[in-house]
């Protein structure tokens, strides 16, 4: 009888763990990001970023609009649907396309500052199947205008995964997070004054251990966008100390 006591409590347990852990995998989200995180580059120099995807399941299509500061960057082109990216790596076992979509002419603006692309697979697979796990969905190239630092913004509208409902064939929008990209050069410059000195080693070290929502929290110190000013901070405002104009 003590068995039985016992045993029914401990399966109730197992029962309960296994339920919130498969809730818990059930609402991860897949998260739309960039690589690497912080860039930079000197004035003048061309350097690329890509549009990263992290626990994707079945999608086949993508698309973002990632803004910029026009005086910092300029855009020169974005890359997809080709070895090596996402949604191509899937289709061509698969037996469709990646179709990508993006034209320099329509979908850079370094006036305004912001560019987009998008990618779809066509046609969908049937059965409906897509893609899963992680991957490069793009690389953006971008050349720098002047020194300073720009936040690389996805936008939404239209920044969006997408899947294929199985009954219509219609395109489904997959619930997703975003990580905005961060360039700075030179890195380091938390006062944005155009060079690394005491001033922006004064500045972390007031910041210092401090996160996201401390009384003391800074974000011009959070240099890798991590929601914690801590040792990584102080290495690379050091490491460049006294570059700049």
């Amino acid at each position: 009888m003590q068995r039985r006591k016992l045993f029914l409590p401990l399966i109730t347990i197992i029962c309960v763990s296994l339920l919130v852990a498969n809730r818990a995998t059930a609402q991860t989200d897949p998260v739309m990001g960039t690589d690497p995180l912080p860039s930079t580059a000197p004035v003048g120099v061309s350097f690329d970023i890509n549009i990263t995807i992290a626990d994707a399941v079945n999608i086949t299509g993508w698309e973002f609009n990632m803004t910029f500061d026009p005086t910092v960057l300029n855009v020169v082109t974005i890359t997809a649907g080709a070895p090596g990216y996402f949604l191509y790596d899937f289709a061509v076992p698969a037996g469709v396309f990646a179709w990508f979509l993006f034209d320099p002419a329509t979908d850079i603006d370094n006036t305004n500052g912001w560019t987009h692309a998008a990618c779809t697979l066509f046609p969908t697979p049937d059965p409906v199947d897509g893609a899963d796990g992680s991957g490069v969905l793009a690389t953006v190239t971008f050349t720098v205008m002047s020194e300073g630092r720009s936040d690389l913004h996805f936008a939404a509208p239209p920044t969006m995964l997408r899947t294929t409902d199985p009954d219509t064939k219609l395109p489904v929008e997959v619930p997703h997070t975003t990580e905005d990209g961060f360039f700075q050069y030179p890195q380091g410059d938390v006062t944005n004054d155009g060079i690394v000195d005491t001033n922006d080693l004064d500045r972390i070290d007031d910041a210092y251990g401090a996160s996201l929502g401390d009384s003391n929290w800074d974000e011009d110190c959070d240099l890798n966008k991590d929601d914690v000013i801590d040792v990584y901070e102080l290495i690379l405002c050091g490491k460049n100390y006294g570059e700049g104009s």
